[in-house]
């Protein structure tokens, strides 16, 4: 990016357009970013409560497996 300044600078163009566009695109990136880790949250808490109840399913009828087993 500094680079850029720099040959935007030389060229002759206004550094301050240059700083407009880099915060446009930090602000877009930065949406971005998150937008994607509150997806990846989502799909990991997602992915946690179904082992969880599969978990808990499975456990519920091994029990009742065992019991049927004892009688």
């Amino acid at each position: 990016m500094l680079i850029l300044a720099i040959l935007s600078v030389l060229v002759g163009g206004n550094f301050s357009n240059f700083v407009g566009f880099g915060v446009l695109v930090l602000a877009i990136w930065s949406v971005l970013v998150c937008l994607f880790y509150l997806q990846y949250i989502e799909n990991q808490s997602f992915a946690i409560k179904k082992t969880c109840s599969y978990k808990i399913f499975c456990k519920d009828i091994l029990t009742k497996k065992r019991i049927l087993d004892e009688k």
